[in-house]
């Protein structure tokens, strides 16, 4: 069950919180049977304030909200680096922040609160929920789809081709660009390629008990297209 700070996180439930904290009240199923009008005692919440912790309340106590999506995470994503939270359309910029705070993975992520979260930036918040919603289910069970998506993507023909051994100088007189720009290219699209990686040895560390070496029958069951295999 989620924590009272959890749920009540934006500023204006401040107070409720501090008012929880002091009397003992630290998870949401503790409010039940709890008489919301006695708030009117307590200095700084008045009428509405109250009507809008109900409403929050019974948002999450109810059937609207079931959890936070911080409580839904699939298990088999916990150890998943938060630099899989690009593949999402997370920036560079807020996993960087991410990492200033001590949030190396998504078991750390969870730890460290969605209350927490809002706290550092309120934007950077909503986008990570969201982006969150792809970890109630095993992501390595999307990696096709994400890979697809990848492939779409322009210049992913740079990394194939290099795959298979090209040169650099190779690409750039086929694409009309400079070998260090084709360099740069590869460089993008390696750090996509190696975070949809990083989703896959996850998994397979998970179904092989963390054994230390892998081979290509392994990572075939992922990946049917030869090309997406070399």
């Amino acid at each position: 069950m989620c924590k009272i700070s959890d749920v009540f996180y934006e500023n204006i439930y401040n107070i409720f919180v501090e008012y929880c904290d002091k009397n003992g009240i630290k998870k949401l199923k503790d409010l039940d049977g709890f008489d919301f009008d006695t708030l009117k005692n307590v200095k700084g919440i008045g009428v509405s304030k109250i009507e809008l912790i109900k409403k929050k309340y019974k948002e999450y106590n109810g059937n609207n909200v079931k959890n936070d999506v911080f409580s839904d995470i699939h298990p088999s994503n916990l150890n998943l680096s938060i630099e899989t939270l690009s593949l999402f359309k997370i920036s560079k910029n807020i996993i960087n922040s991410l990492y200033e705070n001590g949030i190396k993975d998504i078991k750390s992520l969870i730890s460290y609160g969605s209350s927490n979260l809002y706290k550092i930036n309120t934007n950077m918040y909503k986008k990570i929920t969201e982006a969150l919603k792809n970890y109630t289910s095993p992501v390595s069970e999307t990696v096709e789809d994400i890979l697809n998506e990848f492939k779409k993507e322009e210049h992913y023909d740079v990394i194939l081709l290099r795959s298979m051994g090209i040169t650099l100088n190779s690409i750039g007189a086929e694409l009309n660009v400079t070998r260090e720009r084709v360099r740069q290219i590869e460089a993008v699209k390696l750090t996509k390629l190696k975070n949809i990686l990083d989703v896959v040895l996850n998994d397979i560390a998970g179904k092989y008990n963390n054994k230390s070496c892998i081979n290509l029958n392994k990572l075939e069951e992922y990946f049917d297209d030869i090309d997406d295999l070399t």
